[in-house]
C-alpha cells in the first residue's frame, strides 16, 4: 500500500497516517509517496519500513554507506546535507515553541564536513567478527569501514579486522584518535591472548582495566592541549568543537564574565579554554577519571585560576552562591535534574550558558528556567552530521 509522507519527526523519520493511526517510516522525506510495510503495530502508532519510494524529493540523495539503515549509526544519509541542516534548525525551533513557548524567526547552524569527522568509534565483537549493532537491537552488522571516521582510523579498522579473527575472546573495542597528535587509543574488553599485534597499531592500549602501554592520548582544542583517557568525555567532532569553543569565548567576553561555574565539566576543556578571559573557574564532574584528566590538563596548560570538584552536580550545587556571575551547564541527554534547576532558580545567577545535544530535554529545561531567566540567544552546531542529533548553545540572562 502507498501513503504520502506529511512531515518528519524529531528523529528524521517520515510521518504519515494509516487508518488514522500515526505511522513512522525511516528513509522517507516530506511529500514523498511511499510503498510501506508495517513492521510493528502498537496501540497508538505503527512502525513501518519503506519498500519503494515514488515522487522522490529533490532533497533525497543516494547514501554512500553500504550499511546505512542496517547498523543504526546514521539516520539522515538519504537526505542532502543542506536539507539536514534545515531539518535540525526546524527541529529546535519546533521544540522551543512546543515546550518553552519561545518563537524564533531565524536560527543559525554552524556545520563542517558531513563525513569523516568522528574521532571515536565503539565496535561490538562476536566470535572474531566486529561491527556495529542494528538500531534498537543486539544484531551485529559486520562492517569493513565507517564513513563517519577518518581514513587513518579506517586503516586501523582494516588491521583490527584481521587481528580479532585470531582473538575470539574479545567482546568490544573502542578506538579514539587525538587530533593534531594523530595518537590512537584502543580500549579492548574481553580476553586477549597475544597483546603484541594490538600494541603495534596504537599509542595507548588498555585491555579491560589493565593499562598495557599508556592510558591516555593527547588532543587539542584551539591552542590548548588535553589528555584523554578511556572513560573521559570528549567531543567527537574535532572541526566543529573548535568553532563551538571559539563561540563560547565570544559569549564569555560579551557577558564580561568574571567568575564561572562549569557544571558537568568533563575533562575541563571548556573551563580551560575560557580561563584566560575570567578571574576564576570552578568545574564540577562526577566521573573520577575525567577529573584526573582535568587536573592534568590544568597543569599541562599552566592554568592557575581553575579548580575541579569530583562530585555529582546535584550534591554540590547548593554550596555555591551568586558569587559566580556565569554558569555553564553541559548536562547529559537527560538534561538537568530537578534539584539543580531549583538551585539555579533560587540563587539567581546572572547568566546561564546551556549546551545541549538533546533538543527536547533542552527545551523543557529552558521552559522551567524561564521563571527567572530571559532567553537571550541560541546558536546550533552540527556536531553529529548524518544523525538526528544537534548541539545547541543557548544564553539565558537573569530577569
Amino acid at each position: 500500500m502507498n501513503v504520502r509522507i506529511k512531515k518528519l519527526d524529531n528523529f528524521g523519520r517520515g510521518i504519515c497516517f494509516v487508518n488514522d493511526k500515526i505511522t513512522f517510516i525511516p528513509n522517507s522525506l516530506e511529500d514523498e509517496v511511499v510503498e510501506y510495510k508495517i513492521l510493528d503495530a502498537k496501540k497508538k502508532y505503527n512502525y513501518a519500513n519503506a519498500l519503494r519510494i515514488f515522487n522522490e524529493s529533490s532533497d533525497r540523495v543516494k547514501p554512500i554507506c553500504p550499511y546505512y539503515l542496517k547498523c543504526g549509526g546514521c539516520n539522515l544519509e538519504h537526505m542532502s546535507f543542506i536539507k539536514e541542516n534545515e531539518f535540525k534548525i526546524e527541529k529546535v525551533k519546533s521544540m522551543l515553541s512546543k515546550f518553552a513557548k519561545i518563537e524564533i524567526d531565524s536560527l543559525e547552524i554552524v556545520s563542517g564536513r558531513d563525513y569523516n569527522y568522528r574521532n571515536k568509534i565503539t565496535l561490538t565483537v562476536e566470535n572474531g567478527i566486529f561491527g556495529l549493532l542494528e538500531e534498537s537491537s543486539n544484531n551485529l552488522v559486520e562492517i569493513d569501514k565507517c564513513y563517519l571516521i577518518n581514513d587513518e582510523m579506517n586503516e586501523r579498522l582494516e588491521l583490527l579486522k584481521h587481528l580479532v579473527k585470531k582473538e575470539i575472546g574479545i567482546s568490544k573495542i573502542m578506538m579514539r584518535r587525538g587530533n593534531k597528535s594523530g595518537e590512537i587509543m584502543l580500549h579492548i574488553k574481553g580476553i586477549v591472548g597475544n597483546k603484541r599485534p594490538f600494541m603495534d597499531i596504537c599509542d595507548s592500549l588498555i585491555i579491560n582495566d589493565e593499562i598495557v602501554t599508556r592510558d591516555y592520548i593527547t588532543s587539542y582544542i584551539l591552542d590548548k592541549k588535553f589528555s584523554i583517557r578511556k572513560s573521559s568525555f570528549f567531543q567527537v567532532n574535532d572541526e566543529i568543537v573548535e568553532k563551538l569553543y571559539s563561540y563560547m569565548r565570544d559569549i564569555i567576553s560579551s557577558l564580561s564574565s568574571k567568575k564561572v561555574l562549569d557544571l558537568y565539566c568533563g575533562v575541563g576543556t571548556i573551563g580551560i579554554a575560557i580561563s584566560d578571559l575570567v578571574s576564576k573557574v570552578v568545574g564540577v564532574e562526577v566521573v573520577r577519571e575525567a577529573i584526573v584528566d582535568a587536573l592534568e590538563n590544568k597543569n599541562i596548560n599552566n592554568v592557575k585560576n581553575i579548580e575541579f570538584i569530583n562530585s555529582k552536580v546535584e550534591d554540590v550545587i547548593e554550596k555555591f552562591n551568586n558569587e559566580f556571575d556565569t554558569i555553564i551547564v553541559d548536562p547529559p541527554r537527560s538534561g538537568l535534574d530537578k534539584k539543580t534547576k531549583s538551585i539555579l532558580l533560587k540563587e539567581k545567577f546572572k547568566n546561564i550558558i546551556y549546551i545541549s545535544c538533546d533538543a527536547v530535554t533542552f527545551a523543557r529545561d529552558v521552559e522551567e528556567l524561564a521563571l527567572a531567566y530571559d532567553f537571550k540567544s541560541i546558536k546550533l552546531f552540527n556536531m553529529f552530521p548524518r544523525t538526528y542529533h544537534v548541539e545547541c548553545v543557548c544564553v539565558l540572562n537573569l530577569r
